[in-house]
């Protein structure tokens, strides 16, 4: 009897410490995650909105709160404002609201990035909890976080990170309805919110959004091998609300735009994808050879890639063999929607880096389960004698815990100290905002008048919309032809580079007074 109550202690004492140890390794996940997304929000204000991405939603949302034409997305060209019908509003529309709740500057441009990674990042703790551990959502979150594509566009004024978790929410709260279909007291909210993530996902950057998310349901349906396991879902009422969500915004811009909805969905959704000449207007086509997409990713997430490297040249030989995929099912549906944007893309030609982003959290995921279970995996490479792995630098490469965490601690300092220094350099090449600022606190002038040729820089207009945040007085930015030169006589004049056509313009009339990185200040000669 004593001996069993000895036993007894000593089982008990091992499982209080393991919960211990357990607990702890959940605490410092749960900090460093914390302490990764403070530092970035603080650092939203860093480094001014560069020409002419950031600037060019910058600016279509402070178009729209101007003017109170939420409908049309419009930018400044030359003959004033143009249409601007590449994507769908929601993402003008949540940085217009940041604009109208907080004033516009570079923090509040880049806050609904912010905001959709935290979205994101909650997500993927949803989808943790419900089929793996808040430890591996946890890891999951800080690869995420980490990785410096996510890092850099999560604090920038883009669309990319808004689509992102849009699109990855929506297949999450799939997951969750799906398992839960049939139970006793199953509501339908999570298939109501499907519906709703995937419409704002198109309403982010169009029909992408239906396509990313339909190709990991498809693959559902192909492992249930029937079109019923979707019976769970709220048809009528999704739908219904789907519609609600899209439907009024095409309808009133054709009503204001005749023929803007067939140039949406033709030109900037279908033939940039599939022809280098598609008759775009906001843009060229960032031609790419068949397959870029893939050199992307490893870069867009190191150093987490290498996991993936060595978990999948284990498997190229040996899938058949591993465990990990089949004794969760779940674990194959995150990869499927990781690796699902990769897919696609690869045989698209007209694409960047940002593309990648779609695939970032279900790939953290993925990542995470696998370094968690990184001694079975290992276990299996050595049972199923893998040479090809064995003999590579990745069979060396851990995955256990004090690895990931350190390799997390390390990349996200390397992130922020690389750019720190780099902010302030690219910024004075890609935004006006400093050789403004000259300007205008050398005016005598209340109000003062700039003149600018060259009509894809947007960062003057932006800058001279939120002269409060950014300069000591008004400006007033005036698109001027080269061709009117000789005739127009404004003052000021601003010009980005040294192209030779647009100088042997300008000098006849101006003279370079100052400059701020590429930026030049030219006055009128009298």
């Amino acid at each position: 009897m004593l001996s069993c109550l000895i036993q007894f202690n000593k089982n008990m004492t091992t499982i209080h410490s393991s919960f211990e140890i357990y607990g702890k390794k959940i605490s410092i996940l749960l900090i460093a995650l914390l302490l990764a997304i403070i530092i970035r929000g603080l650092t939203l204000e860093y480094g001014d909105l560069l020409d002419p991405t950031e600037t060019r939603y910058a600016t279509i949302a402070q178009n729209m709160l101007f003017s109170g034409d939420w409908v049309t997305p419009r930018l400044p060209n030359n003959d004033g404002l143009e249409l601007y019908f590449s994507k769908p509003p929601l993402h003008y529309w949540l940085t217009a609201i940041s604009y109208q709740l907080f004033g516009i500057d570079e923090w509040t441009s880049r806050l609904p990035s912010f905001l959709a990674l935290l979205l994101m990042l909650g997500s993927i703790l949803l989808f943790a909890k419900k089929f793996f551990t808040l430890e591996i959502g946890y890891l999951a979150g800080l690869i995420c976080v980490t990785s410096p594509l996510m890092f850099f566009l999560s604090g920038s004024s883009t669309i990319d990170v808004t689509f992102g978790a849009l699109t990855f929410a929506a297949l999450v709260v799939f997951a969750v309805a799906a398992s839960e279909a049939g139970k006793p007291g199953n509501n339908q909210l999570m298939g109501h919110l499907f519906f709703i993530f995937s419409a704002l996902a198109l309403m982010t950057k169009g029909p992408i959004g239906l396509i990313l998310i339909g190709i990991p349901v498809f693959f559902y349906c192909c492992y249930h091998k029937s079109l019923k396991c979707l019976a769970f879902l709220p048809w009528v009422g999704g739908i219904s609300l789907f519609l609600l969500i899209t439907v009024p915004w095409f309808y009133l811009v054709e009503k204001a735009n005749p023929g803007s909805v067939r140039y949406f969905f033709v030109n900037e959704n279908f033939l940039r994808f599939v022809a280098k000449d598609y008759g775009g207007k906001y843009g060229d086509a960032h031609i790419q050879p068949y397959g870029a997409i893939w050199w992307m990713l490893i870069l867009s997430i190191l150093p987490w890639s290498l996991y993936l490297v060595k978990y999948f040249i284990h498997n190229v030989t040996n899938f058949n063999k591993s465990n990990l995929l089949k004794e969760n099912k779940w674990l194959l549906f995150i990869l499927i929607v990781g690796i699902s944007p990769i897919l696609f893309f690869t045989v698209a030609r007209s694409i960047l880096p940002a593309y990648v982003v779609p695939a970032v959290p279900g790939l953290a995921l993925f990542i995470g389960y696998i370094t968690q279970n990184s001694k079975r995996a290992l276990a299996e490479i050595d049972q199923n004698n893998c040479s090809l792995l064995k003999k590579s630098f990745f069979h060396k490469f851990k995955g256990d815990y004090p690895c990931i965490l350190k390799t997390s601690v390390v990349t996200y300092a390397i992130i922020n100290l690389l750019f720190l220094i780099a902010a302030p350099i690219i910024e004075v090449n890609k935004s006006a905002s400093e050789i403004l600022e000259l300007i205008t606190s050398q005016s005598k002038s209340k109000t003062v008048t700039v003149a600018i040729v060259a009509t894809n820089n947007y960062s003057p207009y932006w800058t001279s919309g939120a002269y409060q945040e950014e300069l000591s007085k008004p400006l007033k930015v005036i698109y001027v032809k080269p061709t009117e030169l000789d005739t127009v006589k404004y003052k000021n004049l601003i010009l980005r580079g040294d192209d030779p056509n647009l100088l042997a313009q300008i000098n006849l009339h101006y003279k370079r007074f100052d400059s701020r990185g590429k930026w030049h200040w030219y006055r009128r000669i009298i």
